[in-house]
């Protein structure tokens, strides 16, 4: 009975103390956060690619090719622009003359349209081989457009998958046509910066 009595009475007391504490508690701070992240800088990487050769005039060599290059990519601070620069080689596999090796120099400027695709022009340029292209220059311009796809898998790593479209025009109307795949892995020094601010809540 002293037991119901005194719960009776302290229960009142215990929820009043405990408000009291509540009220005197001060207010923590609660963050949030307006972030902007815009990753800049180098990002060397490696890129194989595979595609096919079309071609009409004075050479009808067709064939499958494959290619290995080294690139450098660099995001413009505060620009939706992306530059890659490529050096690397290519084996081309004619259908009438066999497999022959080129050097190949690549450059494109890509515009992201969100935070995974980007598309832009492109140039590749092979050296050597040139008469199996139907000219006779020792190295063959070919430009066109890439559109790529980006795949982020830490701060300064990414996987890049596009389609590439090329054309060269060579001698007396020679045209050589090039649809490819390519793939790259990059890996650098890519920057982020994320600005913050506090709001204490009244």
């Amino acid at each position: 009975m002293k037991f119901l009595k005194f719960s009776l009475f302290s229960f009142p007391a215990l929820v009043l103390f405990s408000s009291l504490l509540l009220a005197a508690e001060p207010k923590e701070a609660s963050s949030t956060y307006s972030t902007t992240t815009g990753d800049y800088g180098w990002l060397p990487s490696i890129g194989v690619g595979f595609g096919h050769l079309d071609q009409s005039g004075i050479s009808e060599g067709d064939g499958d090719n494959a290619t290995l290059e080294l690139f450098a990519s660099y995001k413009y601070p505060a620009s939706l622009w992306v530059a890659d620069m490529g050096i690397g080689f290519q084996r081309q596999y004619f259908s009438e003359t066999g497999s022959v090796f080129l050097g190949i120099a690549t450059v494109a400027q890509r515009y992201q349209i969100n935070r995974m695709w980007s598309v832009g022009p492109m140039v590749d340029v092979f050296f050597g081989q040139g008469s199996q292209y139907g000219t006779a220059k020792t190295f063959i311009t070919m430009p066109g457009v890439i559109a790529a796809i980006d795949f982020k898998i830490s701060n300064d790593q990414m996987l890049k998958m596009g389609v590439k479209y090329t054309s060269e025009m060579g001698q007396s109307g020679q045209t050589s046509n090039q649809l490819g795949i390519v793939g790259t892995w990059s890996v650098g020094s890519a920057n982020s910066r994320v600005q913050s601010q506090s709001v204490v809540n009244n």
